[in-house]
């Protein structure tokens, strides 16, 4: 249901997005020549401006659309602490704020895509860098892996500053968030869910409060004659 409400929203944006950005176009070549320069340049300052914004909705289009097609997952057996250590090592820098260490307790041999588990904690980091950038401090990431009864947990855990308690209960639903709407749309860990739960698993939160946000990653641990 909210994949296919996704899919509509993104075709009923696209159209006049397009029309307007093309109008704004025209309207500008029909003007521009007989302005003079002071007014030209107050013309085009103000296009930039509006060009801009219509850029930030084509962006939340596109936000539409990825949670409208996120694909079925191309699992892979292979082991989780090498990819989880390849993470940790590739985006070490990628948050200039956010620090990022791992521990693995465990190989575990997982069937998993590993595209589409890289995106699910490029989101969890990205927030968490977010979080700890608004407070103006800066953030502290691990990824703990280990193994219970039959699955993989890959648990993420950062040092605060915490969700905002108004956002808890409705965390994974689509189009919920905390941050301001010029800074997405809420689809983030509403794609992220569905992914885990296409891949037999789940993502959770664990807690949340002013020392840290927990989420954990629960795959199925591969099985004699997979």
């Amino acid at each position: 249901m909210w994949q296919e409400s996704a899919r509509r929203h993104a075709h009923e944006i696209r159209t006049p997005l397009t029309a307007t950005r093309l109008e704004l176009e025209s309207l500008s070549a029909l003007l521009e020549p007989n302005l003079t320069p002071p007014v030209q340049a107050v013309l085009i300052k103000r296009k930039t401006n509006i060009l801009a914004e219509l850029e930030r909705l084509a962006d939340f289009t596109r936000s539409f659309v990825a949670f409208a097609q996120i694909g079925v997952p191309r699992k892979e057996l292979k082991a989780l602490k090498d990819f989880v250590v390849d993470f940790g090592d590739l985006y070490s820098e990628a948050w200039p704020n956010l620090t990022i260490s791992y521990i693995v307790n465990d190989a575990c041999e997982v069937a998993f895509d590993g595209d589409m588990l890289r995106q699910v904690l490029v989101n969890l980091c990205s927030n968490s860098a977010k979080a700890a950038l608004d407070v103006g401090r800066a953030g502290h990431l691990r990824l703990v892996l280990s193994e219970d009864d039959g699955y993989a947990i890959l648990d993420v855990i950062d040092e605060g500053p915490g969700l905002p308690v108004m956002v808890l209960a409705r965390l994974f639903q689509p189009y919920v968030s905390s941050k301001k709407m010029s800074e997405g749309m809420g689809l983030g860990l509403a794609i992220s869910k569905k992914i885990m739960l296409d891949h037999g698993g789940d993502l959770e939160l664990l807690r949340s409060d002013p020392a840290g946000t927990e989420f954990r990653i629960r795959l199925p641990r591969a099985t004699k004659g997979d």
